[in-house]
């Protein structure tokens, strides 16, 4: 933090307890928004699903991405038994500390109160709101991208020694083990320090080598892993698909609409403050130069690359990606609406708090209305425990053994294990290459439930059972989907 830079001191007496109770009141939202999501909800996200079906086996890596978001959950299995409500509970948990290391990196630019702005205005990002219990590989990314960004800010601080620098190359190489796509603010990271004048010191590019050499020694596991499995590399850069010319326009154009989207909460606190009445003179928050430099590097460096890379390479821009790209965008807001204190006393908690009393009754009122639309399905309006206990019904008919082995797609094959009791293993797509910790004889031995959209792929031996249920969810025809699932026993019970 400049030595110019605003501190409590410069705040109005009657709003210091507002930027005190910031942090607070943002995690009191995050966990509201978590579990409104988890009471009015049927089902689980589908990523959940497939974080479920994939911690039974821990791997250097999964078919589709790196592997430290499967690690977490499956440590929490580990640590405390199954349960459906892990991942919503690592969700939250992620956005809590992503929310603590935004409030730091603001602090350290900024100053307390512009960074308790900034924390009010991140609390009403899409991510934080509506997405608050999802638990997935970018929401892990958020949470060790911004934990680098303030180990990297640290470790430049006046007297500090190679400890942080150490931590910056172990928070690095979680970033990229959560998702490849975070090797984009990584660079953005180093891009802020550079143009801040920060790296001119030698200690502090001797430091940065620390961390970068940290961080490659512990991704080197993986990356062994990935040169044998590139399938994941290929999901990550969507191989042999490729837009044409007017779907790159159309796709960029409608990337950048989402995000608007998905920062409404955001701006509308924003604009809210920025007409409240009780603003002051501008004043000097600290060094100006260092905190663009430092924003450039967070928010412009990654969503321009981000932005770019449909054009240039004709990938096709996910929605998500927005996320990370913008993850930083409520600091460089707050530092928009200088001076710090807007408007007096509580009537910052009392905006923020409007907003989102708003923005949560508009989420409950959606997830409370008919499914019948021809939407695709949404996840949270699935009847999972319905039809797991159907399939677990039809399976306890046909024979005493345990269930141990379900055959299928991720989604609805891990809602059979998931709300079963988490213990049956899944063969993903019945591919073994999805899913190795499955025993190639495991079929023979343990017996299956087979899963399936389309009975047709189901198996016509060794079944005893077949049958299906109507999942609620509309189709385009406007019929509800139908899932479909047959019973093969195993022959004995005594398995070892």
């Amino acid at each position: 933090m400049g030595p110019s830079a605003v501190t409590l001191g410069d705040v109005a007496p009657e709003s210091r307890v507002v930027v005190g109770m910031a942090p607070v009141l943002v995690m009191a939202t995050i966990a509201l928004w978590a579990l409104a999501y988890v009471v009015t909800s049927s089902g689980q996200w589908g990523d959940h699903l497939e974080q479920f079906v994939w911690a039974h086996g821990v791997e250097w890596g999964y078919h589709k991405h790196p592997p430290l978001p499967t690690w977490m959950l499956a440590a929490a299995i580990a640590a405390f038994g199954p349960s459906i409500y892990w991942a919503d509970a690592l969700g939250a948990v992620c956005f809590f500390g992503t929310s603590w290391f935004t409030w730091a990196i603001a602090r350290d630019l900024l100053g307390r109160p512009t960074a308790a702005l900034a924390l009010l205005m991140l609390s009403l990002g899409h991510s934080f709101t509506a997405r608050a219990s999802l638990f997935n590989h970018n929401s892990v990314m958020l949470l060790t991208v911004s934990g680098t960004a303030w180990c990297v800010i640290s470790a430049l601080k006046p007297g500090r020694h190679g400890v942080a620098w150490c931590l910056a190359g172990i928070a690095a190489a979680l970033a990229v083990l959560s998702k490849y796509q975070a090797l984009v603010p990584l660079a953005g990271i180093v891009l802020g320090a550079w143009w801040a004048g920060e790296l001119a010191a030698k200690r502090a590019r001797r430091g940065l080598a620390l961390s970068i050499a940290i961080a490659a020694i512990l991704l080197a596991p993986h990356f062994v892993w990935l040169a044998s499995h590139v399938a994941a590399l290929e999901y990550a850069t969507q191989m042999g698909r490729s837009l044409n010319a007017a779907e790159r326009t159309w796709n960029v154009c409608s990337f950048l609409a989402q995000q608007l989207r998905f920062l409404i909460g955001p701006f509308l606190l924003f604009g809210l403050l920025a007409v409240a009445p009780g603003r002051r003179p501008d004043v000097n928050t600290g060094d100006e130069h260092r905190q663009r430099a430092w924003l450039v590097g967070l928010i412009a460096f990654p969503l321009c690359v981000t932005v770019l890379t449909g054009p240039l390479f004709g990938i096709e821009l996910q929605n998500h990606w927005g996320y990370q790209a913008l993850q930083f965008v409520s600091v460089w807001l707050a530092r928009r609406l200088r001076p710090i204190a807007p408007v007096a006393g509580a009537r910052w908690i009392f905006i923020a708090l409007a907003v989102h009393a708003v923005l949560l009754t508009l989420s409950i009122a959606d997830a409370e209305s008919p499914a019948g639309n021809v939407k695709s399905r949404v996840d949270g309006r699935y009847p999972a425990q319905a039809f797991a206990d159907a399939v677990l019904a039809d399976w306890k008919h046909d024979t005493p053994c345990p269930l141990r082995l379900v055959v299928g797609p991720s989604f609805e094959a891990g809602v059979v294990s998931v709300y079963n009791g988490g213990t049956a293993q899944v063969l993903e797509g019945g591919n073994r290459m999805k899913s190795p910790w499955v025993a190639p004889t495991a079929l023979e031995r343990l017996g299956a439930v087979y899963v399936a959209a389309d009975p047709s792929t189901l198996p016509n031996k060794g079944v005893t059972t077949v049958n299906w249920m109507n999942v609620g969810v509309a189709t385009p025809q406007g019929a509800p989907s139908r899932i479909y699932w047959a019973i093969a026993p195993p022959q004995s019970c005594d398995v070892p």
